[in-house]
């Protein structure tokens, strides 16, 4: 058996990521990480915890046009040259077929794959051309040598429904599905839970090459090693023996409702005998603020903003009460035993904590605080049905009973042949 390739982009990544790899490295068979961006890996806890379990091979093989159309800008040339580097970087594009024409050469990308004994390369969440040139040409070589090609979650979808973002949502308004031709070109799609999977199959996704395996970054034997590795929260004020509350943020183009989560945190912050985290959402441009919420509480003593230097596996263990909306950090929430407030007002989506009755669900602001109020007097306050078990059931094992999750992602990885 030949060596696995894992490569890598963001935090988010890692953090699902990171598990499967781990169990490559406990087996012996040094996995191969390769990261195209700048993230700053090594002070990663997980990576650096990963390279204590044994042998594994990390390189960067930076993508500098990848990266420099990554942040966001106004400026009307910036956005002139963005457009044309994507219509480069679709190869059914006329400047796509140009471009592999005349200037793509992946040869490098093969002998790497060749001399290292690659029989495995497992991508993150996105089309092979999505990520930028040297992916490509990473994929295009699997695919040309026919080493097996698998794209993994780089997150966990919690929701009920496909039309989960602005863009997603944009498309549909006027009729027009996303389309999804590109992701067929993977030999495996896979998804953690059959809901989703189902979902996306219904947009173009081919059901032969897409799956449910359950969440790697939730099963019980990472979980509890991640939150034993995680380093530990210290806030940088002083909680003063205040109730402690996290609020988890999300991804800005969530379909949120923006100024219902401002006026809750304005409510939450007037209260002096709690103590409130802020943590941001830990994908990157996806960050947004209130100028009025920064002005009222951006110094008081019982606010605090952190980011992904707070690792949430930390902060949910510091904190007596979680609060998320649409967020698979909820899990952890659960998993940790915390009580967690599924405020789902403040997005219009809908998620699978209401479906389950997995949370102290709240649909208004009066509810959240209601929630708060409860658990500030009684710390056995809590949701009283079975819906967790109905959650980790559908989200961490894929819908299947208790199973070891790492090891079916080992097998299926690994197996000699295709699974379909």
């Amino acid at each position: 058996m030949g060596r696995t390739a894992f490569f890598l982009r963001a935090y988010n990544d890692i953090d699902h990521i990171a598990p499967i790899i781990w169990k490559f490295i406990k087996k012996g068979d040094k996995p191969v990480i390769i990261f195209h961006t700048d993230i700053d890996y090594e002070n990663d806890y997980r990576i650096k915890f990963l390279l204590s379990e044994g042998e594994v091979e990390i390189i960067r093989d930076l993508d500098e046009e990848y990266m420099k159309f990554q942040k966001v800008s106004r400026n009307v040339f910036y956005r002139i040259r963005y457009k044309l580097y994507r219509l480069k970087r679709d190869p059914g594009t006329f400047l796509g077929i140009l471009h592999r024409k005349f200037s793509f050469d992946c040869s490098n990308e093969l002998k790497f794959l060749l001399d290292n004994g690659i029989s495995q390369c497992v991508f993150e969440w996105s089309t092979p051309y999505g990520r930028g040139e040297v992916i490509d040409k990473y994929f295009s070589a699997a695919k040309g040598r026919g080493i097996t090609t698998l794209c993994l979650p780089h997150g966990c979808n919690m929701f009920t429904h496909s039309d989960v973002n602005e863009g997603y949502r944009a498309l549909i308004i006027k009729g027009r599905i996303p389309d999804q031709t590109q992701r067929r070109e993977y030999d495996y799609y896979v998804f953690q839970n059959p809901f989703r999977r189902d979902g996306w199959v219904k947009w173009g996704y081919n059901p032969v090459k897409t799956f449910a395996w359950g969440s790697a970054r939730w099963c019980p034997e990472w979980q509890k090693l991640n939150q034993e590795v995680c380093p530990g929260f210290i806030p940088k004020k002083d909680p003063s023996q205040r109730y402690k509350i996290v609020f988890m943020q999300y991804q800005s183009n969530y379909n949120l409702n923006k100024d219902l989560i401002w006026s809750l945190l304005s409510t939450i912050a007037s209260n002096n005998g709690i103590q409130l985290i802020i943590k941001d959402s830990t994908r990157h441009g996806t960050s947004y603020s209130s100028k009025q919420f920064l002005e009222n509480y951006g110094n008081v003593q019982n606010v605090e903003f952190v980011g992904n230097e707070a690792n949430s596996p930390a902060l949910i263990e510091w904190a007596d009460c979680i609060i998320a909306f649409g967020s698979s950090i909820g899990i952890e929430a659960l998993c940790q035993n915390k009580p967690l407030i599924n405020s789902y007002y403040l997005i219009s989506n809908r998620t699978h904590f209401e479906k389950f009755d997995a949370a102290l669900n709240a649909g208004s602001e009066s509810e959240v605080m209601s929630h708060i109020e409860k658990l500030m007097s009684n710390s056995d306050y809590n949701v009283k049905s079975d819906g967790k078990e109905k959650l980790f059931k559908e989200f961490v094992y894929g819908g299947k009973d208790k199973h070891d999750v790492l090891e079916s992602y080992y097998n299926k990885i690994t197996n000699e042949y295709l699974t379909y």
